[in-house]
């Protein structure tokens, strides 16, 4: 890890880490944040137990091995430029990850080069590997040693690739490039043993923004059991920076099991914020053909029968398909009852009206649920969303779908 030490000229600089006008960076910090190294030739890892195998743009000296449920992989570059890499064998929440190997990682920051007296995230990103999403943040931080002043980057990559966790890192101003490549090489290349997942028949990935920036990532997975059931797995990890240094995670997880003629069977929702669960609830046909909601939310227990039947992703996507497929769809209109995490009591009406066509393969439509109104550009083949857009009070969220795969 480099920092570089501020003299006093520097002293302006340092009240705080914000984004500066090009004529008040000094030379040596852009100099320093443009710096990239070379890639190595690919080199092949196994790990000591085989369940790990990569190609990676770099050497790997030291022996691969499972230690605290995690492989840990120092990518050695050209000059000695080192990428710090662990893949976990388990599934994790992306942005509470990111948040929290941050606040571990600036802890040991401070060990080495004092006082963290500033950090802000200069960057975020979200896209995908192949099938894999991922979330990147790049941050800059001022620190005090015994009165030195020193400036320093650090910048976080992970991805989810179902049943594994790729995370990097890298503790150095520039090297922006690089660590992408390098981080994105070992997601596009891994390859795991032991129990592989049922393979997706449609999977797709979109962009989550506000304002412009990219600041988290949405999945759907469907996969088919031995029964011919389907599991609808909606997935999103969003990461907001709150004020300078402090971020705000949010991870959904959005569960259907659907019959092969598309009615729901049952559902399952949780949500964390910042780390911490705080909805966990479970959706059930009961006896007598009721509904029933039960589970907790901000740490209420909930049990709760909710009037009418839940309408399943699947089905919503086919009818969405059906008005657009008409002769003359500007203008129709579906509706269906369905179980949103905008209030898990109760059944919320969804309705997609078609406004007009969008290209040759879509629809603008606008999506109403639960009082909030999306403009949405529908997929005629899939009936889902190529993208969306969304008021977040003063601001604007939207999506845009990044990768596609299969169909249902």
């Amino acid at each position: 890890m480099r920092t570089k030490i501020l003299g006093p000229a520097m002293a302006a600089w340092c009240v705080m880490v914000s984004p500066l006008a090009a004529q008040d960076v000094p030379k040596w910090l852009t100099d320093a944040k443009v710096r990239e190294a070379r890639l190595a030739d690919p080199v092949d890892v196994v790990s000591e137990d085989g369940w790990l195998r990569v190609t990676v743009p770099g050497g790997v000296k030291h022996k691969v091995a499972l230690a605290d449920g995690s492989y840990s992989l120092s990518i050695e570059l050209e000059g000695s430029v080192p990428v710090s890499c662990e893949v976990v064998r388990e599934p994790r929440d992306l942005a509470a990850l990111l948040a929290q190997t941050a606040d571990f990682t600036f802890g040991e920051i401070q060990k080495r080069n004092g006082t963290v007296e500033a950090r802000a995230v200069e960057r975020s990103e979200a896209g995908s590997v192949g099938p894999y999403p991922f979330l990147s943040i790049e941050w800059v931080y001022r620190a005090d040693q015994n009165g030195e002043k020193r400036v320093g980057g650090l910048k976080q990559y992970v991805a989810d690739m179902d049943s594994a966790v790729v995370y990097c890192a890298h503790d150095d101003l520039g090297y922006a490039k690089t660590f992408e490549a390098v981080a994105r090489a070992l997601t596009a290349h891994l390859r795991t043993a032991g129990e592989q997942l049922p393979a997706a028949y449609f999977r797709e990935i979109s962009v989550v923004s506000i304002d412009g920036a990219k600041v988290g990532v949405a999945t759907t997975t469907l996969t088919r059991d031995a029964d011919g059931d389907t599991k609808v797995l909606n997935k999103s990890a969003l990461l907001l920076q709150r004020v300078p240094g402090q971020l705000l995670s949010q991870d959904v997880s959005d569960v259907q099991w659907v019959r092969p003629d598309g009615s729901l069977i049952n559902a399952s929702q949780a949500k964390a914020t910042n780390g911490q669960l705080g909805e966990d609830m479970s959706l059930q046909l009961q006896e007598g053909e009721r509904w029933k909601a039960s589970g907790k939310v901000d740490g209420k227990d909930m049990d709760v029968v909710l009037p009418g039947s839940p309408s399943s992703f699947v089905l919503m996507a086919k009818a969405r398909r059906q008005i657009m497929a008409q002769a003359e769809p500007v203008g129709a209109s579906t509706e269906a009852m369905t179980w949103s995490s905008l209030d898990l009591t109760r059944l919320l009406a969804s309705r997609a009206t078609v406004l007009a066509p969008s290209g040759a393969d879509a629809f603008a439509v606008r999506e109403e649920i639960g009082g909030i109104a999306i403009e949405a550009v529908l997929d005629k083949a899939t009936g889902t969303m190529v993208s969306a857009r969304m008021p977040l009070g003063p601001r604007t969220m939207n999506f845009e779908r990044i990768y596609k795969q299969g169909g249902f």
